[in-house]
């Protein structure tokens, strides 16, 4: 979305991450890389979602959208 200007529901992945439970409002806030903590440690959600596969990004996802 950020290189393209897609939406998130006209974007694939976008569409991936509703589907998955993952709220728009929160796939719009990723969208400026927060801070976030994955796992005890707390960094940049870009750094931590960097050089994985689609599916890991997906999982990954889910997981840190949990309450």
């Amino acid at each position: 979305m950020n290189w393209t200007g897609a939406t998130v529901d006209s974007d694939p992945f976008g569409r991936g991450m509703l589907a998955a439970g993952v709220s728009e409002g929160t796939i719009k806030a990723w969208a400026e890389d927060p801070q976030v903590v994955l796992e005890g440690k707390k960094g940049s959600l870009f750094d931590f979602l960097e050089d994985l596969d689609a599916d890991t990004v997906l999982s990954t996802c889910v997981k840190l959208s949990a309450p």
